[in-house]
C-alpha cells in the first residue's frame, strides 16, 4: 500500500508541475490589453496605490510615457475610461483612451474628442488721434500706446512720479518713444494691482502721425471685459477705462495722453460711443502736452531720439549725428505740463518757435465699433 501511495503522489506532483510550465507559456493578459481582442470591460483599474504593489494595469498605464512607447496615452499616462463613459465617446466593445489625437493600440482613432473651449467674439474700440502741431510745434508723434483696463489706473495724472513711470516703462514712451516696455509692463503686471483689476486689451502701435496728420487705430477688448453676444451687441462685463499715450518726438520727455476714459454707461449694460447709437457721437477731445519728469529739458540734440535728431538741420553737426540720442539727463521729478521746446534748456540750438508747444498738441476720438474683430490685435482701421 505504501508503494502504491508514493508511486500516485509522483505521478500527480508530475502533472502539476506540467500544467503550471503551461500556464506560464499562456500570452500575459491584463485590462489594458483585452481590448485587443474585443473583450468587454470586466472590473474598474486599480486605484493608483494598489497598482502599484500589485504590478496591475494601473501600474502599467502609469509607466507609459511618449519617450518609452510611440503609441502613448497622453503625457501624463491615461486611464481605462469606465463602462458609462467609454460608451459615450464612440466605443461599445473595447477600452477607448479619451486622448485627443492619439490612436490607441486597436489602431482605431477616437471618434469623438473633447470640445475645445470657443474663443468670444471681440469688441472693436476705434482710437483716431490727430496731430496738431503743424505749423506750431512742428512735433511728430511717437506709435502711440493704447490700453484699457476695468477700472481708472490714474498713470498719466499730474503728480505721478518718474520712478514710478520708470518701473511701468513709460519714461521709455517719453524719452524715447517707445511703447514696448510699458505695453509688456501693462500685459504682466496689470491684472495684479490692487484694488481688483482685470487687463482690458493693449495694444502697442508700429506708426507714428506726422504733423497734420491723423491715423486711426483699433484695440481688441479682451473676453473678460466685453464680448457680443449672438446677437450682434456689445456687452460689457466690467466697467471699461481707455488710456492712450504718445511722445512729441523732438523733446526731452513731452508727451500727451489721455487717461482713464470711460466708455460703458453708468448701468454698466452697454457701451457709450456706439457707432450704431446715433444719440452717442464718439467720445472726443483735444490734448496739451505733458511733461514726464525723467529727463531734464536741456533740449538738447544729443537727448531726442536719433530719428530725429540726424533729420533735422539743427542737430546736423557731426558731433551732434554721432552722439544722437546717446544721452540721457535723468530728472526723477514727476508728470506736469509741458511745452515741447522752450529755448530755456542748454541747447540753444533747437527753436521754440519752430518746435514749441504751448498749445493743443493732439486730438482724439473714440468709437465703440460693431461686429466682431478679425485677425490680430492693432492694425490701422482707417480714418
Amino acid at each position: 500500500m505504501k508503494a502504491i501511495f508514493l508511486v500516485a503522489l509522483l505521478l500527480t506532483s508530475g502533472y502539476a508541475q506540467k500544467a503550471a510550465e503551461e500556464v506560464r507559456k499562456e500570452p500575459h493578459h491584463d485590462l489594458h490589453h483585452d481590448h485587443q481582442k474585443g473583450d468587454e470591460v470586466r472590473k474598474e483599474p486599480l486605484p493608483e496605490a494598489e497598482a502599484e504593489k500589485a504590478g496591475g494595469p494601473g501600474h502599467h498605464l502609469k509607466m507609459h510615457r511618449a519617450k518609452d512607447d510611440p503609441n502613448y496615452h497622453g503625457e501624463h499616462g491615461s486611464m481605462i475610461i469606465p463602462v458609462p463613459e467609454y460608451e459615450k465617446y464612440g466605443c461599445s466593445k473595447c477600452h477607448k483612451l479619451h486622448t485627443k489625437g492619439i490612436k490607441s493600440k486597436t489602431g482605431d482613432q477616437d471618434k469623438k474628442e473633447p470640445i475645445a473651449k470657443q474663443s468670444c467674439k471681440q469688441v472693436r474700440v476705434k482710437v483716431c488721434i490727430e496731430n496738431r502741431t503743424n505749423g506750431s510745434g512742428n512735433q511728430p508723434m511717437s506709435p502711440p500706446l493704447i490700453h484699457a483696463a476695468s477700472r481708472s489706473l490714474g498713470f498719466y495724472n499730474k503728480g505721478v512720479l518718474a520712478s514710478d513711470s520708470e518701473t511701468r516703462g513709460f519714461c521709455d514712451l517719453a524719452e524715447d518713444g517707445v511703447n514696448s516696455e510699458a505695453a509688456e509692463w501693462l500685459r504682466r503686471n496689470v491684472g495684479d494691482l490692487e484694488p481688483a483689476t482685470v487687463d482690458c486689451g493693449v495694444l502697442a502701435a508700429e506708426d507714428g502721425i506726422a504733423p497734420g496728420d491723423t491715423a486711426c487705430f483699433e484695440l481688441r477688448l479682451s473676453c473678460e471685459c466685453a464680448f457680443i453676444n449672438n446677437a450682434g451687441v456689445n456687452v460689457p462685463k466690467e466697467d471699461v477705462y481707455v488710456n492712450v499715450a504718445q511722445m512729441q518726438i523732438i523733446t526731452n520727455d513731452n508727451f500727451w495722453a489721455a487717461g482713464d476714459i470711460l466708455i460703458t454707461r453708468e448701468n454698466g449694460n452697454d457701451f457709450l460711443y456706439e457707432e450704431a447709437d446715433a444719440s452717442e457721437p464718439p467720445f472726443q477731445a483735444a490734448f496739451t502736452s505733458l511733461d514726464a519728469g525723467c529727463e531734464i529739458n536741456n533740449e538738447l540734440c544729443t537727448h531726442i531720439p536719433r530719428s530725429q535728431c540726424l533729420a533735422l538741420d539743427a542737430c546736423s553737426a557731426a558731433q551732434d549725428a554721432e552722439t544722437c540720442n546717446a544721452l540721457r539727463a535723468e530728472e526723477n521729478g514727476e508728470i506736469d505740463d509741458g511745452q515741447c521746446i522752450t529755448g530755456e534748456g542748454a541747447g540753444n540750438k533747437l527753436s521754440p518757435e519752430i518746435y514749441g508747444c504751448p498749445g493743443e498738441v493732439a486730438s482724439m476720438t473714440i468709437e465703440v465699433l460693431e461686429g466682431a474683430a478679425d485677425g490680430p490685435n492693432g492694425p490701422p482701421a482707417g480714418p
